[in-house]
């Protein structure tokens, strides 16, 4: 499946780089219009060249389709903002990604969007 997903070079995490202060709890990202096809295999494959994941996950509806909907979380947050930066509004096997930020907070998940 990864075959045909238009890519630039992988840069290298920045996620080394976060204030001293600071906790990092990750980011989870949301991705959407993904084909129905792209398994969990392949989120980890694209997704794991950003940084390491926490989770991954591709939503299904009761009959077992996909729904072309998935949730990827990063331990760090500078390793998820460099995915949107380099996968979203790009092609992953004839369809283009769409992918939002959301925060996590003290090891919980947050419904706000996040911009890169």
């Amino acid at each position: 499946m990864l075959t045909d997903v238009q890519l630039q070079s992988p840069s290298k995490s920045k996620s080394g780089n976060k204030a001293a202060n600071k906790v990092d709890y990750g980011m989870k990202l949301f991705v959407s219009n993904l084909d129905f096809g792209v398994t969990n295999k392949d989120l980890r494959e694209l997704f794991g060249e950003c940084g390491p994941l926490k989770s991954f996950n591709i939503h299904f509806k009761e009959g077992g389709k996909s729904q072309g909907t998935a949730d990827v979380i990063f331990k760090h947050r500078a390793d998820a903002l460099q995915a949107i930066r380099q996968y979203n509004g790009r092609t992953l096997d004839g369809r283009v990604m769409d992918i939002q930020g959301m925060r996590i907070c003290q090891g919980r998940h947050s419904t706000r969007s996040s911009q890169p």
